[in-house]
Parts: C-alpha cells; sequence; structure tokens
C-alpha cells in the first residue's frame, strides 16, 4: 500500500515558531503543512508544482514563506530543477562540535531568566540582532564583523521587501563566486539593485568610460 500524502492524524510541530511575532499565521500554515507533508521523516523532497497545489500557495508565497522560516531558524531549503527540498533542524541532531543556532527562540543564552535575556559579561540585556545582520547570517552562514552592522541596516532597514531582496543580493554576490564578506560590495549591489554578476543595474551617477560600476571585491 503507498505511503499517503498526508498524515492519518496529526503531526508534531515545535512552539518556538508560533509564539514568534515575526513569523505570519499564514507562513505558520505553511510551515505546518510542510510538516505534515514530510509526516514521520526529518526531510521533505516535493516537486515544486505538486507543493503549490498541496499547499494550495502560489510560487511568490511558497518563496516568501520559506524564505521567512529560514530567517526564523525553523527551515532550511532550495529549490534546483522543478524541485522543493527542505529540512527541520529541530529534527535534526547537532554534532557537539557544530555551532547551534543563535536564535532566543531555541534556548536562552543565560541562565538568568529575570527581566530577559544578560550579557555574561555586563549582566545588562542582549540587544536582539537586527534583522538584516540575520539574514546575512542564515545565508552566509557566518555574522559580518560587528563593525558594519550599523552600515547594513541603515542601508537594508527592516521592510520585508527590503530584506527580501537583501538576501538575493546576498545569494547572488556568494554564486558569482566574490568572497562572502565583502559586505561593501553586496551594498553597492544592493544600492544597484542587483542579485546577480549579469543582473540589471540602476546606476547611480554617469562614469566617465561608459562603463557601469563594478563592486569591490570584483
Amino acid at each position: 500500500m503507498p505511503r499517503p500524502t498526508w498524515p492519518p492524524r496529526y503531526v508534531n510541530a515545535p512552539i518556538a515558531l508560533l509564539r514568534d511575532e515575526h513569523v505570519s499565521h499564514a507562513a505558520y500554515r505553511f510551515y505546518c503543512k510542510l510538516r505534515a507533508l514530510a509526516w514521520g521523516e526529518p526531510t521533505l523532497r516535493m516537486e515544486l508544482s505538486k507543493l503549490y497545489a498541496e499547499a494550495e500557495l502560489g510560487q511568490s508565497q511558497v518563496y516568501e514563506y520559506a524564505r521567512l522560516l529560514r530567517d526564523r531558524g525553523g527551515l532550511l531549503f532550495r529549490c534546483a530543477d522543478g524541485v522543493f527540498e527542505c529540512s527541520f533542524p529541530d529534527l535534526l541532531p547537532i554534532p557537539a562540535e557544530a555551532e547551534k543556532p543563535t536564535l532566543s527562540l531555541l534556548e536562552p543564552k543565560t541562565k538568568n531568566t529575570v527581566g530577559g535575556a544578560h550579557s555574561g559579561k555586563t549582566g545588562k540585556p542582549e540587544s536582539p540582532t537586527p534583522a538584516a545582520i540575520s539574514v546575512f547570517r542564515s545565508i552566509a552562514r557566518r555574522y559580518p564583523d560587528k563593525a558594519v552592522w550599523p552600515q547594513i541596516t541603515a542601508a537594508v532597514g527592516e521592510s520585508p521587501d527590503g530584506l527580501d531582496r537583501w538576501g538575493r543580493t546576498i545569494e547572488g554576490w556568494i554564486a558569482a563566486g566574490f568572497y562572502k564578506l565583502n559586505v561593501g560590495g553586496m551594498l553597492d549591489w544592493y544600492a544597484q539593485g542587483r542579485t546577480s554578476k549579469a543582473g540589471p543595474v540602476v546606476t547611480t551617477r554617469p562614469a566617465a568610460s561608459g562603463n557601469g560600476r563594478l563592486p569591490d571585491g570584483v
């Protein structure tokens, strides 16, 4: 007897994403559908056309919700050759030597639970990581130098559209083979509306040679 597409009764889902105010109800519903479609397994692999039909969502919504869930630490995903693949970090074993996710939703950073998270060195409340920095961390798998955080947040802001374009800019920059910590080059691309090496460029000033400005580090 073939395995049914949907589970017979229910699936478990972590409460952290449900309580995350940055995850919309629609995105959480999509997450629960992914968990249901992958029932019994830590990963899901499905043709995109079938996923659109089963989730009752369009392409743009699937990508929007998947990116949001990835940025909030609830999902790892990729799309290639018309196939959607994803895994759920809370179901994957984390080796002892590996770096654990840094979202405070997963576990408190200190044992002091009175008044919120505090720094172990100063005892002062820790500032939340800016959204643009979290997007960078989720894609590049490391943090940019903290000295450039204000520059990034000032350029990108916190709007969903801006964060989504920032994420696509970082992905395109890394895919082009450029150094993933060259934040200046990424911000140049972002300001130009560029998300790939051959992508469109919005020039901010005319160049004497007639060529578009190249990002630093190219």
